[in-house]
């Protein structure tokens, strides 16, 4: 009787688990499958696979290369140098979708992670570490779409914007982005999406280590969580104007701040993005200005 009562138990609680699993996957608001994020190192890219080969999406078909993503690298040419800060936008366009998602990745020539990912807007764009079971993925970071992120904005097209910040490890060469969309029939199942791949390269190059010593000198200064304001406050001095302020945590999100005040004696307050929430952690921040001077500092979020 008490082996009875124990397996009828196990059955119960694997019944409840299996339900969950199911109906958890699907939000009652038309929430598909995978609606809140691309499955983990799924770009297509050399190593990885695809939401079509691992089990995610049946009978989907891969588009290469046609004119469904539009890749926008900023204003630059194919040459990139250590300096740029790439703003980056991605537009997908399929007439009738109304459900749109991608992951994007960017790898050097020896398919090892390239560069930063900066995100603007953490309501609509997440950041993935690589899956665990694909070792040629390992040490890859992605950007995603979130589930507030994957509806069109105007009926049949979807765009997310962010940057990339160059290596900053020596590295010299070409640089490929790996991307892949997911138009969704919205049919609330796993079946009948289709997928569009799109990949850029562009030429890196170091600037000489002589030129970035002069150009780029780096200035420690201190940084300090205004718990009230829930912004992060530095000086910086008044002679030179902001060109870009980055924030980065340990989990190896970077977002971009934004300069909310500026006194004249160089005072600053800096926020997170859109709807971002600064969370207890210990943050980097960087703050480059437009004469080239760079400036670091850390902050203890309690």
């Amino acid at each position: 009787m008490k082996k009875y009562s124990v397996y009828t138990l196990i059955i119960s609680l694997c019944s409840i688990l299996m339900y969950g699993m199911i109906n958890g996957a699907i939000d009652k608001d038309e929430m598909s499958l995978k609606s809140s994020g691309s499955h983990q190192s799924s770009t297509g890219a050399p190593g990885e696979k695809t939401c079509t080969q691992s089990g995610c999406h049946s009978n989907a078909f891969i588009q290469q290369n046609d004119t469904t993503n539009t890749f926008q690298f900023g204003e630059k040419s194919n040459t990139l140098y250590s300096d740029d800060t790439v703003g980056i936008k991605l537009t997908v366009r399929k007439a009738g979708t109304t459900k749109f998602g991608f992951q994007i990745v960017c790898l050097d020539s020896m398919n090892k992670n390239a560069g930063t990912f900066v995100i603007y807007d953490g309501v609509r764009i997440q950041s993935q570490n690589a899956d665990d079971f694909v070792p040629t993925a390992k040490g890859r970071r992605y950007l995603t779409h979130t589930y507030q992120g994957n509806k069109a904005i105007i009926p049949g097209e979807i765009e997310w914007t962010f940057s990339w910040i160059p290596p900053q490890n020596g590295y010299k060469g070409k640089v490929t982005f790996y991307m892949m969309s997911n138009c969704s029939n919205n049919d609330q199942t796993s079946s009948g999406d289709q997928f569009y791949s799109t990949k850029f390269s562009a030429n890196y190059q170091q600037v000489s280590s002589v030129q970035e010593k002069v150009s780029y000198p780096l200035h420690p200064i201190t940084i300090i969580y205004n718990k009230n304001s829930q912004s992060f406050e530095t000086v910086l001095p008044i002679y030179d104007d902001i060109r870009d302020i980055y924030c980065f945590d340990l989990v190896g999100n970077t977002y971009q701040l934004q300069c909310q005040e500026k006194s004249l004696d160089g005072f600053c307050q800096l926020s997170m993005p859109m709807q971002k929430q600064i969370v207890p952690g210990f943050y980097g921040i960087r703050v480059v200005l437009n004469k080239g001077a760079v400036y670091t500092g850390t902050s203890i979020v309690y």
